[in-house]
């Protein structure tokens, strides 16, 4: 099975932001020179995971290019960051800050080496937590929804609008294109019709000098 599939997206994903912000001294919070020695290697490997996303962001790379980047350039970070965290661990005293972030990190260990093996995630959940700002600043507002329905409701018609975004679309245009073709798609194929993958179907038409219209 393909690992950008959807079947393949499981919901137990884990972020290393959040493992990385329980490491005292992670090198996002706090000056080297203040970081706990034993910690300081952790913080150098996170450090070469989120050089990896750099690296992966420059070049432009997703898909199978993405894979392959992140299993040569992040697995053999992570099978290091791994070992040192076994290492270290019995070491520590269980309740102390460095103790818990060891623990936590490899309770989770299998969600959080997840995105390695699928394109589709992120090594972590900032940008979602970008998108939910403007819910932030406009609560005082949109207190009520009428109902609960509308509640769901909304929070799937935002949550396609932010995926939109994400690849640079415009979600009028994309909205506009699904809903005329939505009803006769096949069920079957229907996350050909995710925005990630429209926005691919379109750049391959543009290239090909096709319609503007995806036909996928």
């Amino acid at each position: 099975m393909s690992p950008t599939t959807p079947s393949s997206l499981n919901p137990s994903a884990g972020w290393w932001k959040w493992a990385a912000g329980r490491m005292p001294g992670v090198i996002f919070i706090r000056p080297w020179k203040t970081i706990p020695r034993i910690c300081a290697p952790c913080c150098f490997f996170i450090a070469q995971l989120y050089g990896v996303e750099r690296t992966a962001r420059e070049r432009g790379l997703g898909g199978e290019e993405l894979r392959l980047l992140r299993e040569h350039g992040s697995r053999p970070v992570l099978e290091r960051l791994h070992a040192y965290l076994l290492q270290i661990r019995d070491e520590l005293l269980p309740k102390s800050e460095a103790g818990q972030a060891v623990a936590y990190t490899l309770k989770n260990w299998t969600a959080l080496t997840r995105y390695v093996e699928n394109p589709d995630l992120s090594i972590d959940n900032n940008h979602t937590e970008r998108a939910l700002r403007c819910f932030a600043v406009g609560r005082a507002n949109w207190a009520f929804f009428g109902s609960d329905h509308g509640g769901r409701t909304a929070a799937v018609l935002r949550s396609f609008v932010t995926s939109c975004e994400l690849v640079k679309l415009d979600p009028f245009a994309w909205f506009r294109d699904v809903l005329s073709r939505i009803a006769e798609f096949p069920v079957t194929k229907l996350d050909e019709l995710l925005p990630h993958r429209w926005a691919a179907a379109q750049s391959s038409l543009s290239v090909s000098g096709g319609s503007t219209r995806a036909k996928i």
